[in-house]
């Protein structure tokens, strides 16, 4: 299952996430996101279009 999920640029970096051992982050600026998924898998963030890909198992 792959979603966009749209991100906001913030003073601080700040994530949540359940599974984070399971997270890759790339090139990350500083923006926030709000991941509801338990099942989070991996994060890939596409920075020139400003969304994040979120892959789940």
């Amino acid at each position: 299952m792959l979603e966009l999920v749209k991100i906001v640029e913030l003073p601080m970096v700040m994530l949540e996430l359940v599974r984070s051992e399971l997270v890759k982050i790339v090139e990350l600026p500083m923006v926030m996101l709000e991941l509801v998924r338990s099942e989070l898998v991996r994060i890939e963030l596409v920075t020139l279009q400003n969304v994040v890909h979120v892959s789940y198992k």
